[in-house]
């Protein structure tokens, strides 16, 4: 088996921003200084994260469309969209790229910025002006801070919670919002949906089945924004009894009990390290064994956010549905190192494969991982995640 490097259209990392940016005039040459910049917009680029960021200044859009505008190809290099289109939710190159930046002049121009924000040009990879760092920086970290929770322990929030249980708990791939009544319980938090509304807007993220999946979440509580795992199975007694749901649902932080650990855990921690922005940066640390255990969470869990950062290559999205489409959960058995290379290693995995039509079963297959650079000078371990498909059979 070849090492090989990392294809420049795969999708790898949990975080991509996009930032649109909206000119007078038309494209003609890189250098064209008759177009001005109006407005400049951050956003996550992946339909699973729905946030943006408007940056409105006029000084500071007169000196970002400095810095850019200089650094745009030709009119025949550009991609090109409809000017009103919004941002779509894969950018070409998400894994080399942390950053996107997208002019509208009656078409659209698409630059990729690396994870340290060089920009890639015609001549290779520029270092952006120190002013246009000076404006991006503090709107790309105002985003996440708008987007993405703090890891925080129950001990601390626990007094404000019980002084007053009704709190938001917002999802954090849709942006859906829904008010619920909290309660401690064991480091964790009991949760019911405050009115018949709320309880709708739960379900509807599971499109009304009984799913114990769990998501990513952000419960605000005072001024603190905590990164969470829910799911929407209730257990227990209802405390609230007309709000049309059978409950409480479980609420986990980072630091409830026995979910700490990438090895043992059963899913709720990559969906809180995915609320807390910082799963990326936690999957920098794994091993194949490790990335084995997220892949099977990701998979078991349906969080296709999680599978794209780990794919070593564009995620097999058609593959990868079919397979869900079949397996209802993974537990593995064991996991066997067949051979390795310096920047590869084949390993073959057993796993408890339970169907959704019924049925368990306990099959083999043969995975590889490869360590490659996500663009960012930080190489780490990615998964082919086609070898999973050796599961069906």
């Amino acid at each position: 088996m070849e090492s090989r490097k990392l294809p420049r259209d795969a999708v790898g990392i949990a975080l991509v921003l996009v930032i649109l940016l909206v000119t007078t005039g038309l494209l003609v040459s890189a250098c064209d200084s008759s177009s001005q910049l109006v407005e400049a917009r951050v956003a996550f680029a992946w339909p699973e994260l729905p946030y943006s960021l408007k940056i409105s200044d006029k000084g500071s859009l007169a000196v970002a469309w400095e810095g850019l505008r200089c650094l745009l190809p030709g009119k025949d290099n550009a991609t090109t969209t409809e000017a009103d289109h919004t941002p779509p939710g894969e950018p070409a190159e998400p894994i080399y790229y942390h950053v996107s930046l997208r002019l509208v002049t009656g078409e659209e121009v698409t630059l990729g910025l690396t994870r340290d924000l060089r920009v890639a040009g015609d001549s290779g990879m520029d270092v952006l002006d120190s002013r246009l760092l000076h404006i991006l920086g503090p709107a790309i970290e105002q985003l996440r801070r708008e987007a993405f929770g703090d890891l925080i322990r129950m001990e601390e929030i626990e007094e404000a919670i019980q002084a007053d249980s009704r709190r938001v708990l917002r999802d954090l791939e849709t942006g859906t919002s829904m008010v619920v009544a909290c309660r401690p319980h064991k480091g964790s938090i009991l949760a019911e949906p405050y009115t018949p509304d709320d309880a709708k807007a739960l379900l509807g993220l599971y499109e009304g089945l009984l799913d114990w999946n769990w998501r990513s979440g952000v419960l605000t509580v005072g001024s603190r924004q905590v990164a969470v795992a829910f799911n929407k199975v209730g257990e227990g007694s209802d405390t609230i009894p007309d709000n049309e749901f059978s409950g409480p649902f479980d609420i986990k932080l980072f630091f409830s009990s026995g979910h700490n650990n990438l090895e043992v855990d059963n899913g709720q921690l990559i969906e809180i390290l995915k609320a807390n922005g910082g799963l990326v940066e936690r999957l920098s640390e794994v091993t194949p064994y490790e990335l084995a255990i997220v892949a099977m969470n990701a998979l078991s869990h349906r969080d296709v956010p999680t599978l794209r950062s780990i794919s070593a290559g564009p995620l097999p999205r058609e593959e990868i549905e079919g397979f869900l489409d079949k397996v209802n959960d993974l537990d593995l058995s064991t996991i066997t190192e067949i051979e390795a290379g310096e920047t590869w290693v084949k390993v073959r995995l057993i796993a408890y494969v339970y169907m959704k039509r019924g049925g368990m079963g306990k099959r083999g297959t043969d995975l590889h991982f490869y360590r490659l650079d996500p663009g960012d000078g930080c190489p780490r371990w990615f998964v082919d995640l086609t070898g999973f498909l050796g599961l069906l059979y």
